[in-house]
């Protein structure tokens, strides 16, 4: 394959970097176009990444640029997302290593469970870094609330350990920013609040139902934790109200 520059700015105003993609692998195909898993070569070295090739132009900028305002607002994304030069293709960092897995999608028949890869369900995971997880996990509804994004159920990727099963951590990622954004829903501050708070849960509700061995031990922790954020941004939004 011919190799292409791809750049972190929309301008291309920084140096880019010059990669060829060595291998290929189609992971699914969706509204803005085809997703694939590819090995790229940038000098002498080889990097696992995953290419996003667009229907339109319109639609890689416009992901760079939702990409590049998450990031900016302290929202946790993937730490890298590039353009390439024609601006129909990006890279974007994987999620799967040698010792993650990366579960990325809502649909179970492509990558959307750890069955789906192969691999065994969660038997546990540990408590304490289950507890940090949630109040990381849903304090993302508490920074999108500051910038006034909106953050879709399909939005989070999650990550788990690849060869365990028992006592596990788990970790997560805004990964889809095909529907984040600025004020994109239209709804006054409480309601996009409470529609961010809920996405988050169903979004980590079903991680859990489809990866966990006996996923309700973990759902009263679950509803606790997406209760406490959503009372206090209820609270925070009454408090402008009247000041």
């Amino acid at each position: 394959m011919m190799k292409e520059r791809f750049y972190k700015t929309q301008d291309q105003s920084d140096k880019g970097v010059e990669v060829e993609i060595v291998k290929k692998e189609e992971l699914g195909r969706g509204e803005f176009g085809v997703a694939s898993s590819v090995a790229i070569e940038a000098g002498k070295h080889k990097f696992p990444f995953v290419l996003k090739e667009y229907k339109s132009e319109v639609s890689a900028k416009d992901e760079l640029q939702k990409y590049l305002d998450a990031k900016e607002a302290g929202l946790k994304v993937f730490p890298t997302f590039r353009i390439s030069e024609d601006g129909k293709k990006a890279i974007m960092t994987t999620g799967h290593t040698p010792e993650w897995v990366c579960i990325g999608s809502n649909n179970e028949n492509v990558g959307g469970s750890l069955e789906s890869l192969g691999l065994a369900k969660i038997k546990s995971i540990e408590e304490k870094s289950f507890d940090d997880f949630l109040k990381n996990f849903f304090e993302q509804a508490v920074v999108a609330s500051k910038d006034k994004f909106s953050l879709p159920y399909d939005a989070p990727f999650f990550f788990t350990q690849r060869n365990a099963t028992e006592n596990v951590k788990i970790d997560f990622v805004l990964g889809d920013l095909g529907q984040v954004g600025k004020n994109l829903s239209g709804d006054d501050d409480k309601r996009r609040n409470m529609k961010n708070v809920k996405s988050l849960k169903v979004a980590l509700n079903d991680f859990i139902k489809r990866n966990l061995e006996d996923p309700r031990i973990y759902m009263g922790k679950i509803n606790e934790a997406a209760r406490v954020v959503d009372e206090m941004l209820k609270a925070d939004t009454e408090n402008k109200l009247v000041y």
